[in-house]
């Protein structure tokens, strides 16, 4: 079957996929053996359902649907080309396979039902792990490539909508706000920046603040919001936002006014963020448990 080398590590398919596997199975996220004649590879559950495939593809051919959920096919070896490259080789592994009856898809929790995982005592390896920015900078840029592809079509029609309206904020925003949706903060910030030149365009000061909140610069953040809040002193993300910003310094006398005018400008809202009227450590359980922490209100228009 051949070996491959990751990281001074030396194994064959299947040494890689249980490596691989139970990495991912230590922090939580499910995964599977895949097997096609004569190799052994891995896949991933992104418990996207099966009618949201889009989500993840715009080819539905890139993923396996087990149980009404796809899962992502990880050709292991393929350590060279990044992790697009190994799961575009997955899926058609797979998908010739398949074709053929030759394929078997094995989750590791139906295998754990019939073959218990085996702890030796006394045998631990030294593994030498990369430097952490290292992997950090390799996931980014990775993740880059996969948004890129994923956006291209859209960022292509958005470039020529700002062209049509001669650099209006509006489109410049929206490209913003595409950008930010997909992590891509940097190339958000150049686009909102780009809307507010010589105008004060509410929505990308919104979004500027928004950015700022995300870096925990307060000040920044504040200062953004306010902005806009001239311009919209009623605006329901411009209140939460500035309450946001209040709650993180602590300052729980504004948090109580701006929170109170948000109830009345959108109950349904506050309600979302009622964490802003519980005060210390208590508050980010309860921000955590409304699932609202990492909510970001980006304003298209």
């Amino acid at each position: 079957l051949g070996r491959d080398r990751v990281g001074g590590i030396t194994g064959d398919c299947d040494d890689l996929t249980v490596l691989f596997c139970s990495l991912l199975e230590g922090v939580g996220v499910e995964s599977a053996f895949v097997t096609v004649p004569g190799h052994i590879y891995a896949a991933v559950n992104s418990k996207v359902k099966a009618r949201d495939y889009k989500t993840l593809h715009p080819d539905r051919a890139m993923t396996i649907t087990v149980k009404d959920e796809l899962w992502v096919p990880v050709e292991i070896t393929e350590i060279s080309g990044g992790f697009l490259k190994a799961w575009e080789q997955g899926a058609k592994e797979w998908r010739e396979a398949d074709a053929r009856g030759l394929a078997a898809f094995l989750p590791l929790h139906e295998a754990w039902t019939l073959y218990e995982p085996v702890f030796f005592k006394g045998a631990e390896a030294q593994v030498a792990l990369p430097p952490a920015e290292r992997v950090a900078a390799a996931f980014q840029q990775e993740q880059g490539r996969y948004v890129d592809r994923e956006i291209y079509g859209e960022v292509a029609k958005l470039e020529a909508e700002i062209q049509k309206s001669n650099q209006s904020p509006k489109s410049v925003n929206k490209l913003g706000v595409l950008y930010a949706r997909y992590g891509l903060y940097d190339r958000a910030e150049r686009q909102f920046l780009r809307a507010v030149e010589g105008t004060e365009y509410m929505p990308a000061l919104m979004n500027l603040g928004n950015l700022r909140l995300l870096a925990e610069d307060w000040d920044g953040a504040g200062r953004y919001y306010e902005r806009a809040q001239k311009l919209e002193p009623e605006n329901a993300a411009v209140l939460v936002g500035l309450a946001r910003v209040n709650h993180a310094q602590e300052n729980y006398g504004a948090v109580q006014k701006l929170y109170g005018r948000l109830k009345t400008v959108d109950a349904k809202l506050a309600e979302q963020f009622a964490y802003l009227e519980v005060r210390g450590q208590d508050a980010g359980r309860a921000a955590d448990a409304a699932g609202a922490r990492g909510v970001m209100l980006w304003q298209e228009e």
